[in-house]
């Protein structure tokens, strides 16, 4: 990428966030969450049980973590986790998410599962307010999860209505262990909802002699909640035989300031002296933040009262003022100890000079008059354009004390913003997440000896983000060992640094936290388990494990889109008018005409296009090339993508009155025809400055590869293309006002001054499409499913809208916007439309659309994308997808009726297992390359067994190192480095044995030379080597040990970690943290010695299997060619596993092994199983006598009680079937072919 154009996008970043939220705010309407589940629950506790709940079951297809494919410096991220509590061991852990409810982890956040996620409260007034979207947390942990006391404030704070970046509050969620309930709604009835409504939480603070959950006396528990509308005392009692907290407004009273409900932005309760025993409480307050089109105001400032807030008074020094200098936007508060109380937030000087990112102190926030300083030194932690920053949506700031002997106390102080610049040396980009780690120094802050570094090299002073995703949100402190631990929430989930904060020390946790918010779907044109999703600021992912997904591109990620015959081309959006594709070879984007994204930040053409967008491909008929159509504020057209030269781009012409050939109005790049395709003009309304009537274009879908439809976000317009080439426009919906309604009783009406158009869908082999919206409140409401019946030209209701029952009193049910709608390719009477309640399914007969409720295992989340994959083999899967908003990907396959669990094993990463004999064609490449091969299953891995004697130095007085060229990375002896890694990871956690060398991983090993004397250098040479892999020994716990009787840390699984040194793998262990010593052929090179064979184990099903039930058979074999172990005859492999499944214990077939020879040959997984989460059995097995250079297959098979491997073989197997045709044609087998080697004796 140019400097130009990593310049362009940092400057379009600038308010991002804020754009983003106008987007998505509209887009969501105007509902009741909590209303909506008590209506849903309603209809379905009302309707016929089906005859099996295996009937329209949805099950998970990730994302449940994304990898980078090497476009960032941070490895793997999840959504926005908006705060984190972190028990004081760093055990157990909870993160709120930004729209996808609560989350839990036992393990230090190795791995997560939701909490209470079926959280819903009715609201009183209504609005997009939601119980799963997360603020702030206040946990007390205590001696277990069903001890913990949690409290989830609701409501994603940041920006004022009607641009917030997410969904506003339902009060605060309150339960003692809901983490341990098996309740799906464990949180307490009472949540303050009357008056916290619509409010968001931006932090809470309990009394400080308040116990939690004790409900009078001295110690009754008192919480109060700093919010988007201003500040609430929650008091804990009991009622009616229950406990909650009743919550109620503290109006503000503080001299010269007039609001009584100020945005409170934080809050401490501090204790104090006072025998009144009140505390002192301590606010930020803000007069307002940022929106997308205005800055913060003035007038933001620290206030303190002694009194319950009954008064305040203003901080010295930080009292507000309306005319600068003065303090703008969000602040931020941070005790450290005795008093002393940090303050982050921003000066504006002037009205012409740039914000000043502050960190004011506060030396003793008990005294009686207490005042505040400006200290010298706060790193750039926003980046300023014009007053305008990330500023109200990141940020965050935590302090710890650092106690060094016979040195007085130290204050360290970590801030948390947006992004942050770095030089590129083996790293892939130069951004970097905005966190900085100062130590107070006088009236100063300076970098941290030993964490963060002084400047130079292109660094600035104090920066630690290298690693981290950026938009950071929280900054939370813990102490493991005593050592200091420091979590990070932001945008791309939960990230540690286990060394105090370190720099390239932090590494994610966040595998299983399935909390991405998901803006568009799409399938292969013929894979049925390769897809693509837009995800709101973690990038465009591609679907590369079962539930793991990979950014290919970075940033956010709006509409995808794989071109329709040369499916290795991939077009995606990153937001507006920016759009990318992989490859790069053939392509040039829109606007900019370049290959990378380039638009500068003030493009017209840009900004006028919608924050995400949907995007359409065809192919064309008769051909090999596929059409291409995207949309800014007029519509693009490319019918050459994967051509060379460069592809074509031209925009639709909009001529009601004639047909117009298309047009290029940008060559080069340059805006020169803005009008042209803009819809506008007459009676339509003016288009000027290239900005007409009908706005952005929401979305494109091709009817035909002649006939597209547009929808704008005031209207829809069809296109059609002539045989002379030329295109005609037919305007089907306009922003005109209505004309006054007939007369008669009232009918709903399609009316866009009061909805928001959402998607659209073609029927087909008809001119008929159907419309989403959002709906409205009116009286005589309008519906959210319309059907355009193009011989009349009229949008006739489909009643949608009136599905849902009315409560008590009510006339109609609650109003649930539909977001997206598919109809069935083929069957055009079966339209699916994706709300806030889930996903409904409507059959059409005649002029009558009946619906459905299709929600079975669908957690209870905002659809905003759906999409069908069929494929053209008779027995394909029909699989209907939907994204969903912070819960990931689901589908379900509509050509099985029921779909009955199954646990089964893959042949390739692209293997679903809905497809028999499974197709090997590789959808990440062109169609015309070499197939897969069935020899890889990424379900089976062999590794080394511990403990394991060191192996030796390979490279004499050679090192393993890399240069300033990142693409070095990839010449670096992988296995080696993967050996060394395996062992160094136990001196530093955030170190992935992933056999890959990164300018964090270089840091470490430099560090680690010094603190061992053998001197600087970012290398591992031979002495290091034997430090490090023939050194590091290890406790049963997994503590680092000098014990010459404990066992080697080297080839100790890369996810074990201490407290968890029995952990199975996930699939993304299996994919990233095995390696072999080299790869030939697609087939591994493995040594003959002891070794483990890891089985990755897969259930079909949302439910959980318990632990101990899904188990694994394995076999093998050995030949001189892997030729011969493919031929092998594996017809008797399920009869042998039915026998065995029996209870039986019969000879393993012939020519085949168990795995153990002799004894129990089933072996059970240890943990839990759910589609969500596929996890390993690990087998021992010893290859030392094994024939040198030979082949062996290992053939695992599974089976679980919810499947017992009954599924015959499909197509059948012919007598003496090979065990390529068996692992093809059956779901429960899976094998890997290695060749046996001896491992070279290297250097003692």
């Amino acid at each position: 990428m140019s400097e130009q154009s990593r310049e362009d996008r940092r400057a379009r970043r600038r308010g991002l966030a804020a754009r983003r939220a106008q987007y998505s705010s509209a887009r969501l309407g105007d509902f009741d969450a909590g209303a909506l589940a008590a209506a849903i629950g309603r209809l379905l506790a009302g309707l016929p049980l089906p005859v099996s709940r295996h009937v329209r079951r949805w099950v998970p297809i990730g994302p449940s973590v994304a990898r980078s494919s090497g476009t960032a410096s941070y490895v793997r991220t999840t959504g926005r986790v908006r705060d984190i509590a972190v028990s004081p061991d760093g055990t157990r852990v909870y993160a709120g998410t930004g729209k996808g409810g609560l989350w839990y982890s036992d393990d230090a956040g190795q791995l997560w599962r939701p909490v209470g996620d079926a959280a819903a409260r009715s609201a009183v007034t209504g609005g997009p307010n939601s119980a799963k979207s997360c603020g702030s947390l206040l946990v007390a942990f205590g001696a277990t999860a069903a001890d913990d006391f949690v409290m989830v404030g609701t409501g994603e704070s940041g920006f004022t209505r009607p641009a917030r970046p997410a969904l506003a509050g339902l009060g605060v969620l309150a339960a003692r262990g809901p983490a341990a309930s098996t309740a799906a709604d464990p949180w307490e009835p009472g949540t303050g909802l009357p008056v916290m409504e619509g409010v968001s939480a931006w932090r809470m603070a309990r009394h400080p002699a308040a116990t939690p959950g004790t409900t009078s006396g001295t110690a009754q528990d008192r919480v109060l909640a700093a919010t988007t509308g201003g500040l609430f005392l929650g008091t804990r009692s009991t009622s009616g035989g229950s406990a909650g907290f009743t919550w109620a407004l503290v109006p503000f009273s503080a001299p010269s300031y007039a609001n009584t409900r100020p945005m409170v932005t934080d809050v401490l309760w501090l204790s104090t002296s006072d025998p009144s025993g009140n505390g002192r409480i301590v606010v930020a307050v803000a007069t307002g933040v940022e929106t997308p089109t205005t800055e913060a105001p003035l007038g933001s400032g620290v206030a303190y009262s002694d009194d319950l807030g009954v008064s305040f008074r203003w901080v010295g020094g930080l009292a507000p003022s309306a005319t600068p200098p003065g303090i703008a936007g969000r602040m931020s508060l941070a005790h450290a100890a005795d008093g002393r109380v940090y303050v982050l937030g921003d000066i504006v000087r002037s009205a012409t000079a740039p914000n000043e990112n502050t960190v004011w102190r506060i030396p003793d926030m008990r005294a009686a008059s207490p005042a505040a300083a400006v200290l010298s030194g706060t790193p750039e932690v926003w980046r300023t354009h014009d007053h305008r920053s990330q500023r109200d949506y990141d940020q965050a700031i935590a302090v710890d004390v650092v106690t060094a002997t016979g040195n007085p106390d130290v204050d360290r102080i970590y801030l948390g913003g947006a992004y942050a610049q770095i030089p590129v040396t083996t790293s892939p980009d130069t951004l970097v997440s905005s966190l900085w780690c100062v130590d107070v120094s006088g009236t100063s802050l300076v970098h941290a000896p030993g964490v963060s570094p002084p400047a130079g090299g292109g660094r600035p002073a104090g920066l630690i983000g290298d690693n981290v995703h950026a938009d950071v949100h929280c900054i939370r402190l813990a102490t493991v060992n005593g050592v200091r631990q420091v979590w990070v929430g932001c945008d791309g989930g939960v990230f540690v640094s286990p060394q105090a904060g370190r720099a390239n020390s932090f590494g994610p946790r966040v595998t299983g936290l399935a909390a991405f918010e998901v803006n568009f779907v799409t399938g292969h044109p013929t894979s049925s388990h390769f897809g693509m999703a837009g995800v709101q600021d973690n990038g465009r992912l591609m679907r590369v494990g079962e539930v793991v997904w990979e950014d290919t591109f970075g940033g956010d990620g709006g509409g995808v889109l794989f071109h329709p015959v040369q499916s290795q081309y991939v077009l995606a959006q990153y937001v507006n008018g920016s759009w990318e594709c992989r490859p790069l070879t053939g392509f040039v984007d829109p606007l900019a005409r370049t290959e990378r994204t380039q638009i500068a930040s003030n493009d017209r053409e840009d900004r006028a296009s919608a924050f995400y967008s949907g995007p359409s491909a065809i192919r064309r008929q008769g051909t090999s090339t596929g059409r291409i159509a995207l949309g800014t504020n007029r519509v693009w057209l490319t019918d050459n993508l994967s051509a060379l030269p460069n592809n074509t781009w031209r925009v639709l012409p909009f001529q009601p009155a004639s047909p117009a050939p298309v047009a290029d109005p940008r060559p080069g790049g340059a805006d020169t025809m803005t009008a042209f395709g803009v819809p506008g003009g007459g009676t339509l309304g003016p288009v000027t400055g290239g900005i007409g009537p009908f706005g952005p274009v929401l979305t494109v879908k091709w009817v035909s590869a002649t006939e597209l439809l547009a929808l704008f976000d005031k209207g829809v317009v069809r296109w059609t293309q002539h045989s002379s080439g030329q295109w005609s426009t037919d305007v089907l919906l306009t922003p005109a006002p209505l004309p006054p309604p007939p007369p008669g009783p009232p009918q709903p009406r399609l009316d866009l001054s009061v909805t928001t158009l959402t998607d659209l869908a073609p029927i087909p082999e008809t001119s008929d499409f159907y419309l989403t919206c959002t709906g409205d409140t009116a009286t005589t409401p309008g519906d959210t499913c319309y059907r355009f019946d193009n011989a009349t030209r009229a949008f006739v209701p489909t009643q949608l809208r009136r599905q849902l029952p009315a409560p008590a009193g009510a006339a109609i049910g609650p109003l649930d916007p539909a977001q997206a709608v598919v109809v069935d390719p083929t069957d055009a009477n079966h339209v699916y439309v994706g709300t806030i309640t889930g996903v409904w399914h409507g059959q059409r007969s005649g002029a009558t659309v009946n619906w459905f409720p299709m929600v079975n295992d669908l957690p209870q989340a905002v659809v905003q994308d759906l999409s069908i994959w069929t494929g053209s083999a008779p027995d394909s899967p029909r699989l209907l997808r939907a994204g969903l908003q912070s819960r990931g990907v689901w589908e379900v396959d509509l050509a099985a009726p029921q779909e009955p669990p199954r646990t089964y094993l893959r042949v390739h990463s692209f293997d679903n297992r809905r497809r028999f004999p499974v197709p090997m064609a590789n959808p990440r490449v062109s169609p015309v390359l070499a197939p897969l091969t069935v020899v890889e299953s990424p379900d089976i891995v062999v590794r080394p067994q511990v403990p394991a004697t060191a192996p030796r130095w390979q490279f004499g007085t050679g090192a393993i190192t890399a240069t300033s060229n990142w693409g070095a990375r990839h010449a670096i002896p992988v296995y080696e480095l993967w050996t060394f890694q395996t062992a160094f990871r136990w001196h530093f956690p955030s170190v992935t044995a992933d056999g890959i060398w990164t300018d964090a991983l270089a840091d470490l090993i430099e560090l680690h030379r010094v603190r061992n004397s053998l001197g600087t250098g970012k290398r591992i040479n031979r002495a290091l080597w034997n430090l490090v892999v023939g050194g590091t020994r290890l406790t049963t716990a997994g503590a680092l040990s000098s014990a010459s009787g404990d066992p080697l840390a080297v080839y100790r699984a890369p996810w074990h970690s201490p407290g968890a040194m029995s952990a199975a793998a996930t699939e993304l262990d299996l994919m990233d943290h095995v390696h072999p010593t080299r790869s030939i052929d697609r087939i591994w090179r493995v040594f003959r010695e002891p070794s483990v064979v890891d089985v990755l184990v897969h259930h079909r099903d949302a439910r959980p299997l318990p632990a101990g039930d899904a188990k694994v058979v394995l076999l093998m074999r050995t030949a001189p060619t892997a030729a011969a172990l493919l031929a092998a005859d594996a017809s008797g492999v399920p009869g042998y596993i039915a026998a065995v499944i029996g209870g039986g214990t019969p000879a393993a077939p012939a020519g085949w092994r168990t795995v153990p020879a002799s004894g129990t040959v089933t072996h059970p997984l240890t943990v839990e199983l759910s589609a969500r989460m596929p996890r390993a059995v690990s087998i021992d097995v010893n290859l030392s006598t094994e024939p040198l250079n030979d082949f062996a297959v290992f053939l695992a098979v599974t089976f679980s009680s919810a499947d017992q491997a009954a599924a015959a073989p499909s197509p059948a197997l012919p007598a003496a079937g090979s065990v390529a045709d068996l692992v093809q044609r059956w779901p429960y087998a899976a094998m890997r072919i290695v060749r046996l080697v001896d491992r070279p004796p290297g250097t003692p």
